[in-house]
């Protein structure tokens, strides 16, 4: 009885200790299709808190300035699930592909995550 109470004691520490890891549920490459110069176009990243302690969210920014981020900083909580929107603006003086990515920074482990965007433009 008491090597029972034991592994559930080692099992349960083992999972509260565990550090939180974000997820991009959405994949790590967002493909925008076929984009028309000049056009703006909205788009989402779904991200995921898979531990039990409070992901901080420090920044998710652009590497491209004609991108605009819906949430730039936040707390994901514990097993939460956030969608976060962004619009590119796709100018005149593009050339004749999309290659872009997006930046998110927290306190969990990676610290960096990057997701690509990729399309054609007509």
């Amino acid at each position: 009885m008491n090597k029972i109470i034991l592994v559930l004691a080692i099992v349960v520490s083992s999972c509260i200790t565990k550090e939180s890891q974000l997820r991009i549920v959405s994949g790590k490459q967002i493909n925008l299709g076929i984009v028309k110069k000049g056009q703006s176009k909205i788009e989402y990243i779904i991200i995921k808190n898979e531990g039990w302690h409070s992901i901080q969210v420090t920044n998710v920014h652009p590497n491209y300035l004609c991108t605009v981020i819906s949430d730039s900083s936040f707390v994901l909580y514990p097993w939460e699930t956030k969608k976060i929107s962004f619009t590119i603006d796709i100018k005149e003086d593009v050339l004749n592909k999309i290659s872009e990515s997006i930046i998110i920074k927290s306190n969990s482990v990676p610290q960096f995550q990057f997701i690509e965007i990729k399309g054609a433009l007509r």
